[in-house]
C-alpha cells in the first residue's frame, strides 16, 4: 500500500510542478489568456497578470523536491532527523494550505472567480489529501 501512495503522490506533485514550469516560461495553460489564468489560479483581488516567471519556477522546484522527498532514505543517522523534519514540514505546509481554503481571511485575499470556487472544491481538498499522504508515508519513516 505504501508504494501505491508513494507513487501516486509523486506523480501528482510532479504533474503540478510541470504545470508551474509551463507558467514559468510563459505558457498560459489550460486557459489561453493571462488575465483569465491569473484569476483562475491566483485569485487575488483585481489580478490580471500572472506572477513573474521566477516565482512559478520556484514553486515548480519546491514541488519537485516534495515529490522526491519520500524517496530519500538517509543512510547516515545524523540525516534521519532532517528527513523527518522535512516530512513534518511538508505535512504542515500542505495541511495549512488545505485548511486556508476554508478560512475567511483567505477567502478575502482570494475572492476572484473561478479561483475562489475551485479553491474550495479542488485545490484545498487536494492539499489536504497530499498532507494526509505525507503523514501516512511518515509513519513508515519512524
Amino acid at each position: 500500500m505504501s508504494m501505491i501512495v508513494l507513487n501516486l503522490l509523486s506523480i501528482v506533485l510532479l504533474v503540478i510542478a510541470a504545470i508551474h514550469l509551463l507558467w514559468a516560461v510563459g505558457v498560459f495553460w489550460p486557459i489561453k489568456t493571462e488575465a483569465k489564468l491569473a484569476r483562475a489560479v491566483i485569485g487575488a483581488k483585481g489580478i490580471d497578470k500572472m506572477p513573474p516567471g521566477w516565482a512559478s519556477l520556484m514553486v515548480a522546484l519546491l514541488l519537485t523536491i516534495a515529490a522526491l522527498w519520500p524517496w530519500l532514505t538517509p543512510e547516515n543517522t545524523a540525516l534521519v532527523m532532517y528527513h523527518r523534519l522535512g516530512f513534518g514540514g511538508l505535512i504542515v505546509i500542505f495541511g495549512l494550505r488545505g485548511i486556508f481554503s476554508y478560512l475567511p481571511f483567505w477567502r478575502n485575499l482570494t475572492p476572484e472567480q473561478p479561483f475562489s470556487r475551485n479553491d474550495q472544491r479542488y485545490f484545498g481538498p487536494l492539499c489536504l489529501v497530499i498532507a494526509a499522504c505525507f503523514a501516512y508515508l511518515f509513519q513508515g519513516v519512524l
